[in-house]
């Protein structure tokens, strides 16, 4: 009766350590590639991934279950596809091309803040 939880961002998102909020366990942080075991006391558990300000949604896990944290790639193609064109904007000073970076920029933030992770339930 055992829930084990691996993080397997690789290169994208393995710099940081992140901190995976367990309810009625507290909090864990995980580098890249670690796992960690815990015995739940409820049937169900909900998790949460958080780094910074970037996240995933809460997820409810059952009882003898696997979990990989994994790395969303559309929230980390948004989060570059701003660099070209804020290298464009300031060196050529385009306003079209620095207003599209920064308009990248917010849609990037509020993205991650929920979506920059994936737990993905693993069958056994």
């Amino acid at each position: 009766m055992t829930i084990k939880i691996t993080r397997n961002a690789r290169a994208i998102g393995g710099i940081l350590p992140t901190r995976i909020k367990i309810e009625n366990e507290g909090n864990v942080e995980l580098k890249d590639g670690e796992s960690y075991f815990f015995m739940p006391k409820n049937e169900k558990t909900k998790i949460k991934v958080d780094q910074w300000f970037s996240g995933s949604q809460e997820v409810a896990l059952d009882n003898n279950s696997k979990a990989l944290i994994k790395v969303n790639t559309k929230a980390v193609v948004l989060q570059y596809s701003m660099f070209p064109f804020l290298v464009v904007g300031l060196l050529m000073t385009s306003i079209l091309s620095t207003g599209i970076a920064l308009t990248l920029c917010l849609a990037s933030f509020f993205y991650s803040r929920e979506k920059r992770f994936k737990i993905v339930k693993v069958e056994n």
